[in-house]
């Protein structure tokens, strides 16, 4: 809900708690932009990012954060998956199958 009464511009809604910024297109002169058209875009765009969000969240419970996208380990100590390189002087590689859930090493109470 927006509170002009004060000139802040004060308002929260579904942004998980933070103020919402006021994301209105500048666009040319004499070109006007339907606010709904352009909710309804901004909704397109959520709605893909937040599926994304959904699958790397559920991806980090059974990958090692420590293996990069080239299946290479990044750790700076050793680890029972960690294999030599083809080629001498890069990263070793990563022997993990991602079937472990990592979360218990990363819970705390």
């Amino acid at each position: 809900m927006r509170d002009d009464s004060n000139g802040t511009g004060s308002q929260e809604s579904g942004t998980g708690g933070l103020p919402e910024r006021d994301v209105t297109p500048s666009v040319p002169s004499g070109q006007k932009i339907d606010p709904a058209d352009y909710q309804e875009r901004v909704d397109r765009v959520t709605e893909l990012f937040s599926s994304m969000m959904e699958t790397a969240t559920e991806q980090s419970t059974r990958r090692c954060p420590y293996k990069n996208r080239h299946a290479q380990c990044t750790a700076t100590f050793g680890c029972r998956n960690q294999r030599k390189p083809e080629v001498g002087g890069d990263p070793l590689n990563c022997a993990s199958d991602d079937k472990l859930d990592y979360r218990g090493a990363w819970e705390s109470e």
